[in-house]
C-alpha cells in the first residue's frame, strides 16, 4: 500500500483537484470512474489506491492462473508443438506482430481456450443477488436478496455442449472455425450460452479480448524461444480446488531447455 500509495498519490491528488473544481479535463479511465462513483469519505489517497491496487491484481493473478495452465497443458502435450509453431512462423512472416496477425493465431487461440475450458473456470460464475423478487420464463422465482449463480465448470464438461468433454483436444475450436459460415465465431475471447469462461450479456469481461492477446504473445515467446517438458514419468498437475474455486497446482515444476539457431526465435525478438 505504501509504494503504490508513493507512485500514484501525485496523480491522484492532480485527480482530486480537479474533481473537486469541477473541471471539464476529468480524464476518462478507472481513477475518473472511481471518483464519480465513490462516497466523499472514499475520496482519498488511500482508498482509490487499494481500489487500483485490486483491480490490477484482479487482472494479474486470473491472467497468470490461465498461462500457468497453459504452459502445463503445454508440456503435458509435446504432439501440440510443431503445429503452434508452424502456424507462429507463418503469420510473423506475413503479418508480423500486430493485430492482423494475432487474429490469424487459431491454432494458438484454439489452444488456449481448450486449457481454459477444462481448467480455468470455477464451478460456480457470474453470481448475482436479486434486488426484487424476479420470475423467470419457467415459473422458477428468485426471492428479494437471495443470490443466483451460473454452474460454469459443468456447463464446460457438459458432452450436451462439447464432444467427448475430458478428452484434451487443443485444436477443437479452430478446426470448429474451418466449418462454413463459422470463421469467426468459438474463440478464446467470444461469450455465449456454452462458454461462461468471461462472463456473459452485456457485463462479459471488458477486459478479455486483452488478456486473450496477452496470454497469445506469452505462449509464442515460450515456443519459439523455449522447450518444455514435465519431469520425467509425471502427469499433467491437477487443478486444486477450494470451495467452488480452482487453482492450479502451485508446488509443480515445468522444464524448460532454450531453442538455439531458430530465426523464428529472433525475428519475435525483433
Amino acid at each position: 500500500m505504501q509504494r503504490g500509495m508513493r507512485h500514484l498519490r501525485p496523480l491522484i491528488e492532480k485527480r482530486l483537484e480537479q474533481y473537486e473544481a469541477d473541471s471539464t479535463d476529468k480524464g476518462n479511465d478507472l481513477l475518473t470512474w472511481l471518483l464519480q462513483y465513490a462516497k466523499p469519505r472514499y475520496r482519498t489517497v488511500r482508498s482509490l489506491t487499494c481500489r487500483i491496487l485490486a483491480m490490477n491484481f484482479a487482472a494479474t493473478h486470473s491472467t497468470s492462473r490461465a498461462f500457468t495452465n497453459c504452459l502445463y497443458d503445454l508440456a503435458a502435450h509435446p504432439e501440440c508443438v510443431e503445429p503452434l509453431r508452424e502456424e507462429l512462423k507463418s503469420v510473423l512472416e506475413t503479418d508480423s506482430w500486430n493485430k492482423v496477425g494475432m487474429v490469424k493465431l487459431r491454432k494458438l487461440d484454439s489452444f488456449i481456450h481448450e486449457s481454459q475450458r477444462q481448467n480455468g473456470s470455477p464451478s460456480l460464475g457470474m453470481p448475482r443477488r436479486a434486488m426484487k423478487d424476479f420470475t423467470f420464463s419457467n415459473g422458477v422465482t428468485v426471492p428479494e436478496g437471495h443470490y443466483v449463480a451460473v454452474a460454469t465448470h459443468a456447463t464446460h464438461m457438459d458432452a450436451k455442449n462439447y464432444s467427448d468433454p475430458e478428452e484434451f483436444q487443443p485444436f477443437r475450436f479452430s478446426d470448429l472455425r474451418e466449418e462454413e459460415g463459422e470463421s469467426t465465431k468459438h474463440q478464446a475471447a467470444s461469450s455465449g450460452l456454452d462458454w461462461l469462461n468471461f462472463g456473459g450479456g452485456r457485463h462479459s469481461c471488458p477486459g478479455r479480448f486483452l488478456a486473450v492477446n496477452k496470454l497469445k504473445g506469452m505462449l509464442a515467446y515460450v515456443l519459439l524461444n523455449y522447450d518444455v517438458k514435465l519431469p520425467d514419468g509425471q502427469p499433467r498437475p491437477k487443478t486444486v480446488w477450494m470451495g467452488h474455486a480452482n487453482l492450479v497446482d502451485q508446488k509443480a515444476h515445468v522444464l524448460f531447455r532454450k531453442r538455439k539457431g531458430r530465426p523464428e526465435a529472433s525475428s519475435f525478438l525483433e
